[in-house]
């Protein structure tokens, strides 16, 4: 049933914005920092074994799993996109149909991506650069991995759901369920039963058992969002969330792409610099994870806004966000530079891969402030209703930041240039992408509409 939204259905309609901001923010970041961290962890585990193929392993299976986590990402903002804009209008009926039928549509296709990857994971690993007994440690490590994919998109699109209905605090508790199972079964599988790299696999395929119990637990129990399963309105529905989900996930793998083209351009330069790399990799998202977190929490303000046609309240969602990512940058840049000395030692790298990694804390990890304004800014495009403006934007940064930089970076500077090359290919678009941004919500605003897809 349509009823007018209301602060108690649509909380982000009413209120003070930093405090909506700074909350989510807050509770998205414990979420996916404690994923991060887990990550981390796993690869401090694993480097705790004195092998370096397991290290470089992982880091080309993360590289390969970047293409098929980012569809799922790319679901998951699908969800919040839709879900929230409907809440924002005041359809809970239909925002229940759209968080159904986007699960259901993600696990289906997550499914047959994730089978054609197992079957052809070898070679994808083999274009990526990886050789010999690395090759080996990650084709196993992605086989088991690749098994939870499809639980990954269900676990995504609910957690998604319950940031866009506004419950920051029951989202976050269901993403920490599922990191904790990870955190306990790590060193006893990777250490206690000896299974070490699969071991880790096998934690995180656990915790994603755990995360879809728990999300779809809270959405059907706490806010029974139970809609009939109707294949036919799922089949209408398609539509509306292909129109999402495509150019999000076009946009979604633009970072991988370039994550893999990096780690490609790096292989050359031995096993040392790739595993300095796989730890760069992993360090980024668990250093700016309140970045992250930022983009997550914008999507559900601007989508509930957009869904009231509150425009005043979208641009000023966004100009806090910019304030918000910079101060962020900057104090987590600063806390890597204090810790630059300390981190190789943590993860007992050799001199040259110490070495690559002190460079990255030593100020080229302040570029990635680029990078966090696309985040939040496309998670802005795509409650706009304007998806592909993020796939564009994105597009431009791979062609004509990532790509160039990074292949110019490895021939002036070896590693290091690659280095700078991947963390700087934002610093073109993203003041671009802030100026059309802020164009779209000025029309949007003239022309008093919501953009919201036909209703099914």
């Amino acid at each position: 049933m349509h009823r007018p939204p209301t602060p108690a259905t649509a909380p982000f309609i009413a209120g003070n914005l930093w405090r909506h901001l700074i909350n989510m923010t807050l509770a998205r970041s414990v979420g996916i920092l404690a994923t991060f961290i887990v990550d981390f962890v796993d690869i401090l585990f694993i480097s705790r074994l004195d092998d370096a193929h397991l290290i470089a392993g992982m880091g080309f299976a993360a590289a390969a799993l970047y293409f098929i986590r980012a569809v799922a990402i790319a679901l998951g903002i699908t969800t919040t996109v839709l879900v929230a804009r409907a809440i924002g209008s005041g359809d809970r009926h239909r925002a229940a149909r759209y968080a159904w039928d986007t699960s259901i549509f993600s696990f289906l296709l997550l499914s047959l991506l994730a089978a054609l990857a197992w079957f052809a994971r070898e070679p994808i690993l083999a274009a990526l650069g990886a050789r010999g007994a690395t090759l080996h440690h990650a084709a196993n490590y992605l086989g088991i991995i690749l098994v939870g994919l499809p639980l990954l998109a269900l676990g995504n699109c609910g957690t998604s759901t319950l940031f866009a209905l506004g419950s920051a605090r029951l989202a976050m508790l269901v993403s920490l369920s599922a990191t904790v199972t990870q955190a306990v079964l790590d060193p006893i599988l990777i250490f206690a039963c000896g299974w070490g790299l699969q071991g880790a696999a096998l934690a995180s395929l656990a915790a994603q058992i755990v995360l879809v119990v728990a999300a779809w637990y809270v959405v059907i129990y706490r806010y029974r969002l139970r809609p009939p399963l109707r294949p036919r309105l799922l089949a209408l529905n398609i539509p509306a969330i292909v129109a999402i989900a495509v150019p999000a996930v076009l946009t979604n793998l633009t970072s991988p792409l370039a994550t893999a083209y990096a780690a490609r351009q790096m292989a050359p330069f031995g096993d040392d610099a790739v595993a300095a790399f796989a730890v760069i990799i992993r360090l980024v998202p668990v250093g700016f994870a309140l970045l992250f977190s930022l983009s997550a929490a914008v999507a559900p303000i601007v989508g509930q806004n957009a869904g009231a046609a509150r425009y005043d309240r979208v641009r000023q969602t966004l100009t806090a966000a910019l304030q918000f990512n910079w101060l962020t940058v900057a104090v987590i840049g600063l806390s890597l530079f204090l810790l630059r000395d300390a981190l190789p030692q943590w993860f007992k790298l050799d001199d040259n891969a110490a070495a690559l990694l002190r460079f990255y804390c030593s100020g080229a990890s302040l570029l990635f402030g680029f990078k966090g304004m696309i985040f939040f800014i496309n998670a802005a495009y795509n409650n706009l209703g304007r998806p592909f403006y993020s796939t564009a934007s994105n597009l431009a940064g791979l062609m004509f930041g990532a790509l160039p930089l990074i292949s110019l970076g490895a021939w002036l500077l070896g590693p290091r240039g690659i280095i700078l090359g991947h963390m700087a290919e934002a610093i073109l678009t993203a003041p671009v992408c802030w100026l059309v941004v802020q164009r779209l919500i000025t029309r949007l605003e003239a022309s008093h509409t919501s953009p919201l897809p036909r209703q099914h």
